[in-house]
């Protein structure tokens, strides 16, 4: 991957609790809470699972630079979001812890070596994952849980009818 890639997911990764916040603006308590069927997520546990997830790839990172090939230990997203119990904490609070963590997150990441990016972790499951790897894998997670969001917001809004 190269380092114009990288740049481009990064400014990407760096502008996403931004658009998060513009997305979840104005929402009522109740819209931010509504779950809209059994096991799926609300709003605010997607935004507790967002500062999850990177708290555990900036952990994974950390380590890849490390050590050579540490292994890398699947992660449980459910069971995290019912042990943190995002659902009964403060939406504003929660954009706020994951704007601070992305913007660190992004930060030390902009100063990895190019050299650096191809090193391994090998995961339990997946096998080998480079930094690289990760970094994409972060991009692409962003806007999965933008439509996730959207999706459970118009449920909300089909559920008020």
């Amino acid at each position: 991957m190269n380092s114009q890639t990288i740049k481009t997911q990064l400014d990407a990764l760096a502008a996403f609790p931004a658009a998060l916040k513009a997305q979840v603006a104005g929402l009522t308590d109740e819209a931010l809470r509504f779950r809209p069927a059994a096991g799926e997520w609300s709003i605010v546990e997607n935004i507790g699972h967002l500062i999850d997830i990177d708290t555990l790839q900036l952990g994974r990172v950390g380590q890849i630079i490390a050590r050579d090939n540490p292994p890398i230990q699947p992660f449980d997203v459910d069971e995290s979001v019912r042990r943190n119990d995002y659902q009964s904490k403060h939406a504003p609070f929660l954009l706020n812890t994951f704007a601070e963590r992305r913007a660190a997150l992004v930060e030390e990441w902009r100063y990895i070596r190019p050299d650096n990016l191809a090193r391994t972790g090998i995961h339990a499951t997946r096998g080998p994952l480079t930094i690289a790897d990760i970094i994409a894998t972060l991009f692409r997670h962003d806007p999965q849980h933008r439509d996730q969001i959207a999706a459970t917001l118009a449920a909300y809004q089909q559920h008020q009818l």
